[in-house]
C-alpha cells in the first residue's frame, strides 16, 4: 500500500542538512509546486524553495538509575565495519547483542579487539557459537564488558529447521552483586521469503509464529538451567509490534518494551520497527527504559550504508535497522 501511494518529490533547490542528509521526520513549510502522475506514481516538483525544519542526528539516548545497559543491533558486516564500530564505541553498552554477523569468529573478534584498542584496555570479550571459526552464514553474537558482567553457566545456541546460528542465549551476572539476567538474541525469518497471505505481515508469517513458540519453549527450559526467571528477548524478529509472532510473546506475559517506552520507532526510512526488546514478567519491574537509537532508520534509504556517496566512519547509516538500547536495574 505504501509503495503504491508514495509521493516522489523533485527539487532543483538544495534541501539536505549540514550532514548531507534529509532524515525522516524533517518538515517543510511554504511548499509550492506542481503535481503530475505517471506509471511510477505521483510526482511533486517544487517550484520554490521551501523552509525546512530538520530532524537532526542525535547522540546515544540515556536514562538514569540503571546498573546494566544492553544494546541489540542488526549489523550485517562488510564495508560498514568502521561504522558499526563507531556505533558500538559511542553507545558504551555493558553488553552488545548483535545479529546478522558474517565471517563468524573473524568479525566478532575484530569488533571486540577494536573496542579494546579504542579504550586502551582488554575490557570486552565475546561469545559465539562454539566451533564456528569462519563462515559466511549469518550468526548472532554477544560482546560483553567483562569488568562489569560475566557469563553465568554455558552459552547456548540452537537451530530451528534450516535456520542455523540465529538463536542464542546467555545468562549474565553482574560482578558487584551477582544479580542475573538471561539474554536471548534472535533473528527470525525475513518477510521477503515464503508465502504472503496478504494480511499485512509479509511472507513467512506462520514461520515466524513457529519460531516465537519454539523460542518460548527453549526459554522455559533454560530458566531452570540458569536458575533465574528474568529473560530479555532481543533481536530482529522481522515482525511489527501487532503481528502474530510478537503476540506469541505478549500473550505469554512478556512486555513489549518499545511499545511501552518508545512507540514512535521506525525502520528503513518508514514508521514502524522490526527489532524488539521484550521482558519476561519477573524482569519487567526492573526495566528502567528502552529506546531505539535513531542512527539508521531515519537516514534516506536511497543512500544505502554500503554505497552512500557521503560515507564517513561514523555511526550513521551503519545498518538499515536502528539499534535498540535497554536499561535495566537488576535486583
Amino acid at each position: 500500500k505504501q509503495e503504491v501511494d508514495k509521493l516522489l518529490i523533485t527539487s532543483e533547490f538544495p534541501l539536505i542538512d549540514p550532514c548531507n542528509t534529509l532524515r525522516i521526520g524533517s518538515e517543510m513549510a511554504g511548499v509550492k509546486g506542481k503535481v503530475t502522475y505517471s506509471t511510477s506514481g505521483y510526482h511533486f516538483t517544487l517550484t520554490e524553495k521551501p523552509s525546512v525544519s530538520y530532524n537532526a542526528r542525535s547522540v546515544a539516548p540515556t536514562v538514569n538509575d540503571y546498573n546494566l545497559k544492553v544494546m541489540s543491533f542488526n549489523a550485517e558486516t562488510l564495508r560498514q565495519h568502521a561504522k558499526i564500530l563507531a556505533a558500538l564505541k559511542e553507545a558504551k553498552a555493558d553488553i552488545y547483542a548483535i545479529c546478522e554477523v558474517e565471517q563468524g569468529d573473524f568479525t566478532v573478534d575484530y569488533l571486540c579487539r577494536s573496542l579494546n584498542n579504542a579504550l586502551g584496555e582488554e575490557r570486552y570479550a565475546w561469545l559465539n557459537t562454539p566451533g564456528q571459526k569462519s563462515s559466511k552464514v549469518q550468526t548472532n553474537v554477544f560482546i560483553y564488558d567483562k569488568v562489569k558482567v560475566l557469563p553465568y553457566k554455558e552459552f547456548k545456541s540452537y537451530n530451528f529447521d534450516n535456520l542455523k546460528m540465529r538463536y542464542i542465549v546467555q545468562c549474565f551476572e553482574l560482578k558487584d552483586d551477582k544479580a542475573k539476567v538471561i539474554l536471548a538474541m534472535n533473528h527470525f525469518k525475513a518477510k521477503t521469503s515464503g508465502i504472503d497471505k496478504n494480511d499485512g505481515q509479509g511472507g513467512s508469517a506462520d514461520r515466524r509464529v513457529m519460531e516465537a513458540r519454539e523460542c518460548l519453549k527453549v526459554y522455559n527450559e533454560l530458566v531452570a538451567y540458569y536458575e533465574d526467571t528474568d529473560v530479555l528477548v532481543l533481536g530482529d524478529l522481522n515482525s511489527y509490534g501487532m503481528e502474530d509472532a510478537i503476540k506469541v510473546f505478549t500473550d505469554a506475559g512478556d512486555i513489549n518494551l518499545l511499545k511501552k517506552y518508545s512507540p514512535a520507532a521506525c525502520y528503513r526510512g518508514e514508521v514502524g520497527y522490526l527489532d524488539h526488546s521484550l521482558s519476561s514478567p519477573t524482569l519487567t519491574s526492573q526495566i528502567v527504559g528502552a529506546a531505539p537509537w535513531d542512527i539508521n532508520a531515519s537516514e534516506p534509504a536511497y543512500w544505502g550504508f554500503k554505497y552512500t556517496s557521503y560515507y564517513r566512519e561514523d555511526p550513521y547509516r551503519s545498518s538499515d535497522h536502528n539499534p535498540v538500547i535497554t536499561w535495566v536495574n537488576l535486583e
